[in-house]
């Protein structure tokens, strides 16, 4: 219901910047709805402008199933002629432009939705420079590393790049291995990945995700990889095997399984 409200207010004051924050992701269960029935399909359903942002808290930090995700796929899947925007930021800068960008633009913006992983609120890593803010623009991938010519990418999103860069394994990584974050999921930033891929040094591609399987951006960034006809590299998926659920009950085993997880990346 205070979606629903929400949703109607952006309606009603679309010069107005209107978020609603679950206070964990998977609370949009309740929601789900009002997420199919008005906020994805607002403009080619209804022919309705909506401004809305959710904030969707989402990564595996060992809190158990239902305080892990946001629940991704579903977003992503439902995504189509620019019905919404998805993104799952990394640092402060890049949410700050992003949530400017959104505010001020003069096209009326679709619904945007950001995934928000708690344990970056405070993380060192995820803080920016004032001169970030003030003098940057959001950008809907990040390259870590800036490798002109690498021989190996690995992709991915939000808290599982974080957690690879700061390991302290990190720096004995193959020198020639970059590091992309996808700041924006959808639209697909298609210019930006054919870049990277184009790149005649290159001869391993993977996506690296904390999410298993059969969830989170791996089906989707894939279908987008496939769709690129000048790519001949087949993209690795690294992470989770698929689970009926979307995280583990046990923090002990969630530790076991993220190590996992980057040390696949780092042997």
């Amino acid at each position: 219901a205070a979606l629903a409200f929400e949703f109607g207010y952006s309606i009603s004051e679309n010069n107005a910047l209107v978020i609603w924050e679950a206070q964990f992701g998977d609370f949009v269960n309740n929601a789900q709805s009002v997420i199919d029935e008005f906020i994805s399909s607002s403009q080619p359903k209804w022919g309705l402008d909506s401004n809305l942002v959710l904030l969707l808290p989402h990564g595996y930090e060992g809190m158990g199933a239902n305080h892990s995700s946001g629940w991704m796929e579903r977003f992503l899947d439902s995504a189509a002629d620019n019905n919404i925007a998805v993104a799952n930021c990394t640092n402060s800068s890049q949410y700050f432009h992003l949530l400017r960008n959104h505010a001020l633009m003069k096209k009326q913006p679709n619904p945007l939705i950001i995934f928000t992983p708690k344990s970056l609120l405070r993380h060192p890593h995820s803080s920016s420079k004032l001169k970030d803010i003030s003098s940057s623009n959001f950008k809907r991938v990040l390259k870590h590393r800036n490798l002109k010519s690498p021989k190996k990418v690995i992709f991915g999103s939000g808290k599982i790049i974080v957690d690879l860069l700061n390991d302290e394994s990190f720096k004995k990584i193959d020198s020639g291995t970059e590091i992309v974050s996808l700041e924006q999921l959808y639209p697909f930033p298609l210019k930006e990945i054919k870049e990277i891929l184009n790149i005649s040094s290159l001869k391993e591609i993977i996506w690296l995700q904390e999410e298993p399987r059969n969830r989170g951006a791996w089906k989707y960034f894939n279908e987008n990889i496939i769709e690129i006809h000048e790519n001949k590299l087949k993209l690795q998926y690294v992470g989770r095997k698929p689970s009926a659920t979307t995280a583990t009950g046990s923090s002990s085993v969630h530790k076991i399984q993220q190590k996992r997880i980057i040390d696949s990346i780092l042997k």
